[in-house]
């Protein structure tokens, strides 16, 4: 009897707990094949569209005990239950691993867009690979993976190349910001650097033309910097707060690096807190010692200069194999905030400042063996570099009528960029100083035009807004006297650049997921105002004194489709154009080198581009590589042309002065006047090639390989392309 009673009892509490439950709905919990949580999983049911909030939580409604909820989220299987069922799981929902995706799932660019689903060749660079590179600097990371190929002058250069394009004609994003900014040259840079290495996420290569997301800049492709987030509680773990720290130190013999990194994530159930601090100091920069034959003292250094008791001197060097006076020190600060306020909407801040001392360029140091008197500098540096970045961010994801996700980026970013130079046997050292504040505000929005967001609408807009104050003085070193008003780098009354921009891409992909297409325009409007005093040692026309302007707009399009088989095969399509307006390097640049001087060209108008691109790729794979704990093999193989025509490239040639003339006269020199111009039609073609083979879950081996031709197309006859590089990869084997 008491048993029965007992029975009874239970039952009706069970009763009322599931009648409760009937009311308020049903929390389930959403995992992956490690039972770890998975963020914004969509789910579907009969007049229901919801998505799961970051800790992969989601409540569904029980009015109907047989209703069925389809579970769908890219890079796993798609599954289907009835409230029932679920209830009977114990109210948590396992999604498996999409068999035709053997490593983790990659979503690329500002929008976070499935890999597998945008036309693009798209390579990453995570950080387990960065750690296992072990690299100096952001530069070298991009070069160890065999994707990039890296220029460098000097120890503390890295100007990446992609397809043929480099320095202004490739874009840099770090967590969604651009940092070319108004005077990115077109010539090698190395902002690169200025991002820790150590504090990177993963790096993102998006090969081609970026302008329907990006804007300006992108004619080579986009390089997306993503630096770790803080983590965040998920509400399953017991504990209130947590706080993990790792760091480390590295010391290297070719340039006898020494370098101390620390970081500290600091995480609770609704607030997370990421810093790291990253310091090197990097020595003289040792050569190879084995050369060619035909070549035997090349890059060999047999003389450096050195100021002794105040007087200038060439020293002879007693290792030419050691570059000296090329080292220098960097110092690295992130701190980011995460803050969610419910499942649907989360806020961040991100603060960074890189700082670094002077950086020698060496190749203007160098002296030839046997002429030290062709010496021409005893001081040529890069001064203290340095790049701030404040961003406050806000992501939105839920429904709405006028989208379903959100994202907003509100930055301001400034670089100092300085060039200190002095003359062998002089005691003037001139000086010019750069200073570039740019404020950011961008704007991302998708909106799902169907239940199964398989049909999706992603717009959105930036403003972006650079100052520029540029000045140039000299300095005796003995006296200390200080001298201004001298030919600055940029116009000497300050400079502002204004770019707007507003895009929509419609992406269209089939039920099955075998085929999606991508289809976007873009407007990017973007002017340049600068000012020239009249304490100038040239003189200009008073047009410069009152001001110059040059407004220019483009429409860029793109179109492109994918064809992802079941059978692992994979074909991509790509036809776009981009566009590089002409930004303040390019307008109002004075540059003295080699017997010719820049001089500003207020008329000079973008240059544009038309890329065409195919990708060819095939999974191969045994069955038992999945079944039986990933024991077989599998591969992944991609081969990759591309063509892109340039018109209206902007190069630099010789131009006459404001005032017609051919020559000006400075610091006792008579210098020959070039501009930078729209000239010459450029052509350039490549191929490239991926494959990554997985023997088991311990060996893969990933090889990567890079061709590029360009040539310049001018009064019908052809010429070599600047900047290309040689033929170039990498074959890696890891256990």
């Amino acid at each position: 009897m008491k048993r029965t009673s007992l029975g009874i009892l239970l039952f009706l509490i069970a009763s009322l707990s599931f009648a409760q439950a009937g009311m308020k709905g049903m929390r389930v919990s959403i995992v992956d094949e490690n039972f770890k949580p998975l963020p914004a999983v969509n789910v579907y049911a009969l007049d229901f569209s919801e998505t799961a909030d970051y800790d992969g939580f989601i409540e569904l409604p029980n009015d109907k005990l047989h209703r069925i909820f389809e579970f769908s989220f890219i890079g796993y299987k798609t599954a289907s239950y009835s409230f029932f069922e679920i209830r009977r799981m114990g109210a948590k929902v396992q999604l498996k691993p999409d068999e035709q995706i053997i490593k983790e799932v990659v979503v690329i660019g500002r929008t976070d867009a499935r890999k597998e689903d945008i036309p693009y060749q798209v390579e990453q660079i995570s950080s387990k690979e960065i750690a296992l590179t072990n690299p100096k600097t952001a530069a070298e990371a991009m070069e160890a993976s065999g994707q990039i190929f890296i220029q460098r002058s000097q120890a503390g250069g890295g100007s990446p190349v992609l397809r043929g394009f480099e320095a202004n004609k490739v874009l840099l994003v770090v967590d969604g910001v651009r940092m070319n900014n108004a005077i990115y040259r077109s010539g090698h840079l190395q902002n690169a650097i200025t991002i820790d290495n150590a504090a990177l996420d993963k790096l993102e290569v998006i090969f081609g033309p970026g302008s329907l997301m990006y804007g300006s800049d992108a004619l080579g492709g986009v390089i997306h910097f993503r630096t770790r987030t803080p983590s965040i509680l998920t509400k399953d773990r017991k504990i209130a707060q947590e706080t993990k720290a790792s760091g480390f130190i590295r010391f290297a013999t070719a340039n006898l690096e020494k370098t101390a990194h620390v970081d500290f994530d600091h995480a609770r159930r609704k607030f997370g807190m990421f810093t790291s601090i990253s310091y090197s100091k990097f020595g003289d920069l040792r050569t190879g010692s084995i050369r060619k034959v035909d070549y035997p003292d090349f890059g060999k250094r047999f003389y450096f200069v050195e100021s002794v008791n105040g007087a200038d001197q060439v020293i002879e060097n007693f290792d030419p194999n050691i570059i000296p006076k090329s080292g220098y020190w960097q110092m690295d600060f992130l701190h980011k905030m995460r803050f969610r306020a419910n499942k649907n909407l989360e806020f961040g801040l991100n603060f960074q400042v890189s700082n670094s001392s002077n950086i020698p360029r060496n190749d203007k140091l160098a002296i030839e063996k046997g002429n030290p008197e062709l010496l021409k500098f005893i001081e040529w540096n890069y001064g203290p570099q340095v790049r701030l970045l404040t961003a406050f961010n806000t992501k939105w994801v839920g429904k709405a009528t006028i989208m379903n996700k959100a994202k907003l980026i509100a930055s301001f970013q400034k670089i100092n960029e300085d060039r200190l130079k002095r003359k062998f046997g002089q005691d003037i050292r001139s000086f010019q100083y750069e200073d570039v504040q740019v404020m950011a505000l961008t704007l991302d929005l998708e909106k799902w035009l169907n239940e199964k967001a398989t049909f999706k609408f992603l717009y959105g807009g930036e403003v972006n807004i650079n100052n520029v104050l540029s000045k140039a003085g000299k300095i005796d070193i003995k006296t200390n006297f200080t001298t201004g008003n001298q030919m600055s780098r940029y116009p000497s009354g300050g400079s502002k650049m204004k770019a707007y921009g507003a895009y929509g891409i419609l992406q269209l992909q089939s039920p099955n997921k075998v085929f999606a297409l991508n289809a976007g325009m873009r407007y990017s409007a973007i002017s340049l105002d600068a000012r020239y005093s009249r304490d100038d040692e040239a003189s200009w026309p008073i047009t410069f004194y009152e001001g110059l302007r040059n407004e220019n707009d483009a429409l860029t399009w793109g179109l492109g489709g994918t064809i992802n088989a079941k059978n692992g095969f994979q074909l991509r399509g790509l036809v776009s154009t981009a566009f590089r307006a002409p930004n303040l390097d390019d307008f109002g640049k004075i540059r003295e080198k080699n017997g010719f001087i820049t001089v500003p060209n207020p008329s000079v108008t973008p240059e544009k581009s038309l890329q065409t691109e195919v990708t060819i790729g095939q999974f191969f794979r045994k069955r038992a590589y999945y079944e039986n704990d990933k024991k077989g093999f599998a591969a992944n193989i991609y081969l990759t042309a591309f063509k892109t025509q340039l018109t209206d490239a902007i190069i630099v040639d010789t131009f006459p002065a404001p005032n017609g003339d051919n020559f000006i006269e400075l610091d006792g020199e008579r210098l020959q006047t070039t501009a930078s111009i729209n000239a010459d039609s450029v052509t350039i073609k490549g191929l490239s090639a991926n494959a990554n083979f997985y023997f088991g879950k311990r060996w893969e081996l990933d090889a990567s390989w890079s061709i590029t031709n360009g040539v310049i197309i001018k009064n019908g006859s052809t010429s070599p392309l600047s900047h290309i590089p040689p033929p170039y990869g990498k074959v890696g084997l890891s256990f």
